[in-house]
């Protein structure tokens, strides 16, 4: 019978484990937002603010403060760069509504894992923050 001498091997316990992967997810989404240019960066903090879908007119009065052709346009390439993310869904009333979309996100990145609500709410809630925070240096 072999001896492994006094060493012992540590083993995290699964809730540290968890806890990990739950801040690698929200690190996943975050560099996605991490790409975006800063009008859809700006189109987002507007949308993570709101509980319905707003169309791009919306968008560009509550940006811009005019929702003319080419201030509209702006916008619309916003909201498109934001929808191929991911980070927005459309839906809504119109045929060109967006709403954020970053709990659908979460919930699709942790699927494998069976998260709980608890779980994609923190997930959530961090990245929220860290969006409405400015947290995420451009270019980095």
């Amino acid at each position: 019978m072999a001896e492994f001498g006094h060493s012992s091997i540590e083993v995290a316990a699964p809730d540290a484990l968890r806890k990990k992967y739950l801040q690698a997810a929200a690190e996943r989404l975050l560099s996605r937002v991490d790409a975006l240019s800063a009008d859809a960066l700006e189109v987002l903090r507007l949308l993570l603010g709101q509980d319905r879908f707003w169309n791009v007119n919306r968008v560009s009065l509550a940006l811009s403060g005019s929702d003319s052709g080419g201030v509209r346009g702006r916008w619309s390439k916003a909201l498109q760069e934001l929808q191929t993310a991911g980070l927005v869904t459309r839906g809504g009333s119109g045929r060109s509504e967006y709403k954020a979309n970053v709990e659908g996100c979460v919930k699709s990145d942790l699927s494998p894992h069976a998260p709980t609500d608890a779980e994609v709410a923190a997930v959530v809630n961090n990245v929220v923050y860290r969006v409405s925070q400015d947290a995420i240096p451009k270019g980095a």
